[in-house]
């Protein structure tokens, strides 16, 4: 069984059905303030950077576990496929919108909330949005989080950015970033501020498994990116090889920002 496989995907999932974990998307745990609450909960969050239909085919394995998670779409062509946004939608799962305007807009905050606004509203022309989720932007200069400093969200009926809007000292944070649960030196925005875990020894997906049973953290967001996990040996060749790029890439960017 290779990591970053659905098969392994499954199996961390019934391992936490297992442990007894409530799954719930990331707009009912702002809403219900489940992060503040002293039970086991857990939100799967999904990055969809690439590949959308990886996301589809995650959210119909998700779905037949009875585990609703949320989405988060980039805004770009080969990514906002109308037709996936609606079908994982239709499986209950939670849609929001994963935003780079400020990076798109080369740092301009005028067009970039000028971008936000209609973005937005093409996704709302699908599907609900109520939360949303800044995108790394890794070849930009541009923190798309910075938007925020000069406007407000909220004003745009958006309940929460899930970066800026949780208390991550109360949460067990874990992402996928450069295809490893361990801190990453290729990780270069997602990141939380007040991270509650000691990611040293997490190589690989068993290993995250086996912390969690461990260690057993109440309040758990486990973070992944779809096209990173693989439906067949076909698309585990394309994610690995999309992964060696983007690593070759971010190396090769850290080196110049130094």
């Amino acid at each position: 069984m290779h990591d970053f496989s659905f098969k392994y995907y499954k199996k961390l999932c019934h391992f936490l059905c297992e442990q007894g974990y409530e799954f719930a998307t990331c707009e009912r745990f702002y809403e219900e303030n489940l992060y503040k609450k002293n039970k086991k909960i857990i939100v799967m969050r999904h990055d969809v950077d690439r590949l959308p239909y990886n996301a589809l085919k995650m959210a119909e394995l998700e779905r037949e576990i009875n585990i609703n998670s949320t989405y988060y779409f980039r805004h770009i062509r080969s990514v906002f496929k109308k037709e996936i946004i609606k079908s994982i939608f239709n499986l209950g799962h939670e849609i929001g919108y994963h935003y780079e305007t400020l990076s798109k807009a080369s740092g301009d905050k005028k067009l970039a909330i000028s971008l936000f606004e209609n973005e937005l509203n093409d996704f709302r022309s699908v599907v609900p949005v109520t939360t949303i989720c800044m995108h790394g932007s890794p070849l930009s200069l541009y923190d798309n989080r910075d938007i925020w400093k000069d406007y407000d969200f909220k004003d745009y009926s958006i309940l929460a950015e899930v970066y800026l809007s949780l208390d991550y000292s109360k949460i067990a944070y874990f992402t996928d970033t450069a295809r490893t649960w361990r801190e990453s030196s290729l990780n270069f925005r997602d990141r939380v501020s007040t991270p509650s875990v000691n990611l040293s020894s997490l190589t690989n997906t068993q290993s995250l498994i086996s912390y969690i049973e461990k260690n057993k953290p109440k309040r758990l967001i486990i973070q992944t990116h779809p096209e990173r996990w693989s439906y067949s040996l076909k698309s585990y060749a394309t994610s690995l090889l999309l992964d060696t790029v983007a690593k070759s890439i971010k190396s090769l960017i850290k080196l110049t920002r130094v």
